[in-house]
């Protein structure tokens, strides 16, 4: 993501993370906090939702929050309400997704299939896509499609062919 953003947009991001942030420290003042000194900052989720850490991030206004891979931050499918099921990374994108003026979500890992999961993701965006509980929701797809960008291996291929390129995608063999 650090080369990605610097080479397309020319934005000089930040990695932070345990080791990265004892460096930067050095160059804030004593008490600063690195989420609100440095414009762009690149953390992994499970950096981020560390108690010491998550506090500093939920209290900054964000103006745009992407996430990569965020099928991580959805809220695990739970078979029965009272199951207990490892929700850190999914609070935390929840109460960012609250702070953060834009939110981008990317992931090209296929969606589970549980509705509560992607459910989850759809109604961080707070555009009214999903009606119900956490539990039992009801996603309104006239509203989501507006917000959900799927790119299926054959809208790739029909792209390609129109430029006259040949598939980038390997041919399946059964065998």
């Amino acid at each position: 993501w650090k080369e990605a953003l610097s080479y397309f947009f020319h934005v000089d991001a930040r990695i932070i993370s345990s080791s990265h942030r004892r460096e930067m420290e050095r160059e804030l003042l004593p008490g600063s906090n690195p989420w609100e000194r440095y414009p762009y900052l690149i953390a992994s989720m499970d950096y981020a939702k560390m108690a010491e850490v998550k506090p500093q991030i939920i209290e900054q206004n964000w103006d745009v929050v992407l996430v990569d891979e965020a099928h991580n931050v959805a809220k695990p499918h739970q078979s029965e309400f009272k199951n207990k099921v490892e929700m850190d990374r999914w609070d935390l994108m929840r109460e960012l997704s609250r702070k953060a003026q834009h939110l981008v979500m990317l992931t090209a890992t296929p969606h589970n299939g549980y509705t509560d999961t992607f459910a989850s993701l759809l109604r961080m965006l707070d555009v009214g896509a999903v009606s119900g509980t956490d539990s039992d929701p009801v996603i309104h797809r006239d509203i989501a499609k507006k917000y959900v960008c799927q790119r299926r291996r054959s809208d790739v291929e029909a792209e390609m062919s129109r430029a006259g390129e040949k598939s980038p995608f390997p041919k399946r063999d059964t065998k």
